[in-house]
């Protein structure tokens, strides 16, 4: 049997977003549950290897398109990996602009293509449209991470089979090291209750009415169930885009002592690990939603794309506000009933998470069907 090789691209991994890492650390390990003998390459930023992976795997700087182009060359099978890779909210270029390079290099020298557990946001432009289109159709497999991004790739490219699936961070447990465990002992050490808030500025960075919503529901909820806040980050890069600032401002309408983690980069299952010392989560970054159900962690948050209420939908709810909506009243609402009502809340959770973990086992029996009709395999 030929040992296939696979190249994953298309999203930046090891650039500081420990959700995207997480999402590919999923992939790699499922992959080579069924590909034992496969040989991996993966674009990194600035070819860095990560140090999250199993060992043995190739990396190619990825914005160095010759390095790019030339993986894309060696592979059988092109993969775009996880993450939301239909989207038009924060610009063209990414995602879309990005997934069109890579699938339509890797059609142009006939290899086959797949986006494994993708999400897939409602379009909002013409050109957003087009595009979107162009990558679904150059797409020979698709698997997508729940029911809203199958929605819009089915109506992307009608007739085309979409496998449902789950987010690859589903699959992963949280992990000790000795610098998650020093993170530990510094959170535990500012109260028996803590809670864990992750904010985000991107697209929304000159807006401070949404910072000052989470703080006023915070200072509130702090004060009745006796809660230290804590913010963490699981986008870690520097500039007033990303979610250390985010964090700062919204500790600074605190009336509440607070206390702001460094940005520090950790592996997947080692910000796994640091979150077990939370007893509640607020976070926008739908990874770090994950990442509390998985651990079994009462959480909410406000929704700023549609990623956030798929997630919520997992657990028939909704996000108590979004980026046109909010009030501060909703969300500490919220936060009360989920914290008051934790144990059934939890055991909900535990099914939920045992329930995408299967869905995305599951979906590579369809992705290994695929590449045994393609004789990639002989």
């Amino acid at each position: 049997m030929k040992d296939l090789r696979f190249f994953i691209g298309a999203n930046g991994y090891g650039a500081g977003n420990i959700g995207d890492d997480a999402v590919l650390l999923g992939i790699i390990r499922a992959l080579q549950g069924f590909y034992r003998d496969a040989r991996f390459s993966v674009s990194s930023h600035g070819q860095i290897p990560l140090p999250y992976l199993p060992p043995g795997l190739d990396y190619v700087d990825a914005k160095k398109e010759n390095e790019l182009h030339a993986a894309v060359i060696a592979a059988d099978v092109v993969c775009s990996g996880g993450g939301t890779m239909i989207g038009d909210e924060l610009s063209l270029a990414f995602p879309l602009g990005v997934n069109h390079a890579l699938m339509s290099t890797a059609k142009k020298n006939n290899k086959k293509t797949c986006m494994i557990s993708i999400g897939a946001n409602r379009l909002r432009t013409i050109p957003g449209i087009e595009l979107a289109q162009k990558v679904i159709n150059a797409a020979d497999f698709i698997s997508v991470r729940d029911s809203q991004s199958k929605e819009v790739c089915e109506g992307l490219a009608k007739g085309k089979s979409i496998f449902s699936a789950a987010d690859p961070a589903y699959s992963l447990q949280a992990e000790s090291s000795s610098r998650s465990r020093e993170v530990k002992r510094l959170v535990s050490s500012m109260g028996d209750n803590i809670i864990g808030v992750n904010v985000v500025n991107e697209s929304w960075s000159d807006r401070q009415d949404y910072k000052q919503c989470i703080a006023m529901a915070l200072e509130c909820f702090c004060r009745e169930f006796d809660f230290f806040p804590v913010f963490f980050q699981t986008e870690v890069r520097e500039g007033y885009f990303y979610d250390y600032k985010a964090n700062e401002e919204t500790a600074s309408y605190l009336n509440h002592q607070a206390h702001i983690l460094i940005p520090d980069y950790f592996e997947p299952e080692e910000m796994l690990d640091i979150m077990t010392a939370f007893d509640f989560v607020l976070s926008m970054r739908m990874h770090g939603l994950i990442f509390a159900a998985v651990l079994g962690i009462p959480h909410t948050s406000i929704a700023r794309v549609d990623k956030v209420n798929n997630f919520m939908n997992l657990f028939s709810r909704q996000a108590p506000g979004d980026m046109g909506n909010l009030s501060w009243q909703a969300l500490l609402a919220d936060m009360k009933e989920n914290y008051s009502g934790k144990t059934l809340f939890k055991k909900k959770m535990k099914a939920v998470v045992n329930r995408q973990k299967k869905r995305f086992a599951e979906s590579f029996y369809h992705l290994d069907e695929f590449l045994n009709r393609s004789n990639l395999k002989k």
